[in-house]
């Protein structure tokens, strides 16, 4: 079922041309957090973020978006790369 249902979503936020007009509310609806400034959602899985055309990073670091970023904890962020 939630495959059915990503799909349906999937589809309806693709243009013509495969572009993706508006991935947030599909991240979002996935459980996942957009990152407008990085084009990218945090913790949506790997089958999920495939399905969306994106790359998956199961370990990006938590501050590859601050460059002043001076110390950062050693965890790894499950992200889907738009961009």
């Amino acid at each position: 079922m939630k495959s059915i249902i990503l799909l349906i979503v999937a589809l309806v936020v693709l243009t013509a041309c495969g572009k993706v007009v508006e991935v947030a509310q599909t991240c979002e609806s996935l459980g996942g957090t957009w990152i407008e400034a990085a084009q990218e959602c945090e913790d949506i899985s790997q089958e999920d973020c495939e399905t969306l055309g994106g790359n998956f990073n199961e370990c990006a670091s938590p501050c590859r978006n601050d460059p002043n970023a001076g110390a950062c904890i050693m965890q790894c962020v499950l992200v889907c790369e738009m961009a």
